[in-house]
């Protein structure tokens, strides 16, 4: 993913940001992770636990567990 790992406990950056546009636009659940996967690299499931972060549905610690484990 082309977000420095130390950022992703920054719940103001501008991938958040960027998400929660999408989000209020009603871009669908799809569409979003199809946008992240383009433009910030990733798989599904990396965007999938993003747009949960996003929501503060879960901790960003996630998002860095599961990129470490796929060595994003």
């Amino acid at each position: 993913m082309k977000i420095n790992k130390d950022k992703i406990y920054d719940l103001s950056i501008v991938e958040y940001r960027w998400i929660e546009t999408m989000l209020s636009e009603g871009l669908t659940e799809k569409e979003i992770n199809k946008m992240i996967v383009r433009c910030l690299g990733g798989d599904e499931e990396s965007s999938n636990i993003m747009i949960k972060v996003t929501l503060r549905l879960c901790e960003p610690q996630k998002l860095i567990d599961y990129l470490n484990s796929k060595n994003f």
